[in-house]
């Protein structure tokens, strides 16, 4: 499968930055969680600095126990 104009452009843009900025679409759910933290890994493997901001008060008790594991992400409250 070859990848759309977009999609190169994209990763074009990824790979040119130093500072990326991770935001999951709010309200979160596990897919928008799953990708954004696969976003996040994967651009810091390339040496990227990167923040990762999500809502808590979006998120489960139990999603947020899951989350202890990723220290990098930060959660803000709506307001």
């Amino acid at each position: 499968m070859t990848p759309s104009q977009l999609q190169q452009d994209v990763v074009s843009l990824l790979k040119k930055a130093d500072n990326v900025l991770v935001l999951p679409s709010s309200p979160i759910d596990g897919d928008c969680l799953g990708s954004s933290l696969a976003l996040y890994l994967a651009l810091k493997k390339m040496g990227k600095n990167l923040q990762h901001y999500a809502l808590r008060f979006t998120w489960s008790s139990l999603s947020e126990k899951y989350l202890e594991i990723f220290n990098d992400i930060t959660l803000v409250k709506e307001g």
